[in-house]
């Protein structure tokens, strides 16, 4: 007789982060990764972090997805979706750091950022914003604000159909 291993999925919250509510998603989100960063994190480093959102995009929780060098961190599809689906959330905000203060997004930064798209529209969960955010001052770079997440959602769901 053979046997598989019975597993159970749990997660385990760590501590909670204070935020302001009034203020706008991109702001609140911000201001929440900023902390996550600060507070449980490494903010001389570059991370990714998942901001996980219920149906009525109320913040569920936040998870430090990936921790890099002071000029990169390499982000894993598999490793950033699988908090945003073990808490049930409907949609995300993805974010990271810049150490170095510099905002603009980088070549890397935008192709992950298409990826992230396509990875959340074939999961039926929805990305409304890639932040850029610094942990010395309360400055950001949105892409939602920017409007490149329109582009991908005209090329990146072309892009699907080819498949």
């Amino acid at each position: 007789m053979k046997s598989c291993n019975v597993y159970r999925i749990k997660m385990i919250r760590e501590k909670s982060i204070k935020y302001q509510s009034s203020v706008s998603m991109s702001n609140q989100a911000a201001e929440v990764i900023r902390r996550t960063i600060t507070e449980c994190g490494q903010s001389d480093r570059e991370q990714m972090v998942v901001l996980m959102l219920d149906i009525k995009n109320r913040i569920i929780g936040t998870n430090i997805v990936s921790v890099g060098s002071v000029s990169s961190s390499t982000v894993c599809l598999r490793e950033l979706f699988k908090p945003v689906i073990l808490a049930n959330s409907v949609a995300l905000i993805v974010a990271h750091n810049h150490p170095s203060g510099d905002l603009q997004p980088s070549n890397e930064d935008n192709n992950i950022t298409k990826w992230i798209f396509i990875g959340a529209h074939l999961l039926g969960i929805t990305l409304h914003d890639h932040l850029i955010v610094s942990t010395e001052s309360k400055n950001f770079f949105s892409y939602a604000e920017n409007n490149p997440l329109e582009k991908y959602k005209e090329k990146g769901l072309e892009k699907l159909k080819e498949f």
